[in-house]
């Protein structure tokens, strides 16, 4: 009987064997499941690497994703942009100080920018209190730049004086030529002559001069200026925040992020100002409190995006030799890639170095949007930050940028086959101050200037 049992599955198992009814006998499908589960541990492996993004009319399948893997994995490892895997994580590797809290990707710069409003610890620092002292401390009186003081003026200072009394200067021969624009208020459309030891120099002769790219402006050089103060809710004295542009005799602009405080009382500008530690000037400074301020409705904090705000006040400057408006520029007018365009300000002249007193200037070229970005991209922003349209870029030469406290400031440029200036942005955001190839982001005028006249 066992006999007979032992041949029938003799013949059963040749005849499944040879028509491959069990798949354990079947070579085909050993292979097949073999194959298979080759493919599923290299998917699995590949899901753990970081992603790869194809472009757009490309298709690549698992299978393909795996032999392209396979044959060459050290090749493809740093290579972020050719394939995209099916069924890949929704992330991508990237430095630590690219992810925010929420573990998404920074795209807008938000905090990675550095803000050129009035900082008084500087980049990086924070005011950090200290511990209350058993001793009562020596009182010290407090003195900023902004406040004025007569009886501290040196033999110098009396010499400037006096020449001033006996040489008045004439303001007819500095008055600057005006025009009337499409909205009939009164600006500037030149700079004032450069006023040095009381001698007149010619505006064309200092514009070709190489040497002469950054410097000390000189009094009534740059009439349009115009210098925005906060109070300090301890001292209650107001301090120097940002630089603000005269646009029309109780209007001026400035970057929205110099006004973290809306509250129009908290503020006060300065028109006709220049040397902010010297009340001996040829013109006094004009000063008015803010009564309103108008920020952009989608200004965005973390990125800055569309930094602009007007500050208006009740009672119109006197337009003199120091304070005139500033033109702002007609619609669909261009200023051409690589003109260099004036930046004036009080900031600082780099990172770590104190404010300025008397205004100073820098000469800067137009950045293409495009380049920008790449090179906001390639210091510190990472590949996928977008570089947004209310930003116009200049800069990126050692050495020649704006800085530290600027914000708000006017980038000033001279129209094409023309002597006349207009406002083509204001100071905002940078990376660092002065690096070659990383120019700063100005608040974009030209892209802003139907809401800035809609509000005027």
């Amino acid at each position: 009987m066992k006999i007979i049992v032992l041949l029938f599955m003799l013949t059963l198992e040749a005849q499944c064997q040879e028509s491959g009814n069990f798949w354990w006998k079947n070579k085909d499908l050993v292979n097949s499941a073999s194959q298979s589960r080759s493919l599923k541990e290299s998917s699995a492996k590949i899901r753990t690497l970081p992603p790869r993004y194809r472009h757009e009319k490309e298709e690549v399948t698992t299978k393909k994703a795996v032999s392209l893997y396979d044959r060459d994995s050290h090749e493809n490892e740093d290579n972020h942009a050719e394939y995209k895997y099916d069924n890949e994580p929704d992330c991508v590797c990237v430095p630590k100080n690219l992810c925010n809290s929420n573990n998404t990707l920074i795209t807008d710069g938000n905090g990675l920018i550095d803000e050129r409003s009035f900082n008084l610890c500087g980049t990086g620092n924070i005011c950090c209190r200290l511990q209350k002292s058993t001793s009562k401390p020596i009182p010290q009186k407090i003195t900023t730049t902004t406040q004025r003081n007569f009886l501290n003026f040196n033999i110098s200072n009396i010499t400037n004086l006096i020449s001033t009394i006996l040489r008045p200067v004439e303001s007819t021969d500095f008055k600057p030529t005006t025009v009337k624009p499409a909205s009939n208020l009164q600006c500037i459309s030149k700079k004032g002559k450069r006023l040095q030891e009381r001698i007149l120099i010619d505006d064309e002769a200092e514009e070709g001069d190489e040497h002469d790219q950054v410097g000390e402006t000189t009094f009534a050089e740059y009439p349009w200026m115009i210098e925005l103060l906060k109070i300090n809710q301890k001292t209650r004295v107001f301090e120097y925040k940002c630089g603000a542009v005269l646009v029309n005799p109780t209007t001026a602009l400035t970057a929205n992020h110099c006004l973290k405080s809306k509250v129009p009382s908290n503020f006060q500008i300065k028109a006709g100002e220049w040397d902010r530690s010297s009340a001996l000037e040829y013109l006094p400074h004009q000063d008015r409190s803010v009564s309103k301020i108008i920020a952009h409705p989608q200004y965005y904090a973390g990125g800055l995006y569309n930094d602009i705000a007007i500050l208006k006040w009740n009672s119109p400057l006197k337009l003199e030799l120091n304070v005139q408006p500033l033109c702002l520029p007609e619609e669909n007018e261009i200023i051409p890639t690589g003109t260099r365009c004036i930046v004036t300000a009080w900031g600082k002249t780099a990172q770590n170095s104190p404010t300025t007193d008397r205004l100073k200037f820098v000469r800067v070229p137009i950045v293409d949007h495009s380049k920008c970005q790449k090179q906001f991209r390639d210091f510190r922003l990472g590949p996928r930050f977008r570089l947004h349209e209310s930003f116009v870029c200049a800069g990126g030469e050692e050495g020649l940028d704006a800085c530290n406290n600027d914000g708000g400031s006017p980038l000033v440029c001279k129209r094409p086959d023309s002597d006349s200036y207009i406002l083509a942005g204001l100071v905002s955001w940078g990376l660092d101050c002065g690096l070659k190839d990383v120019p700063g982001a100005y608040t974009n005028i030209f892209n802003l200037l139907k809401w800035i006249k809609h509000n005027l």
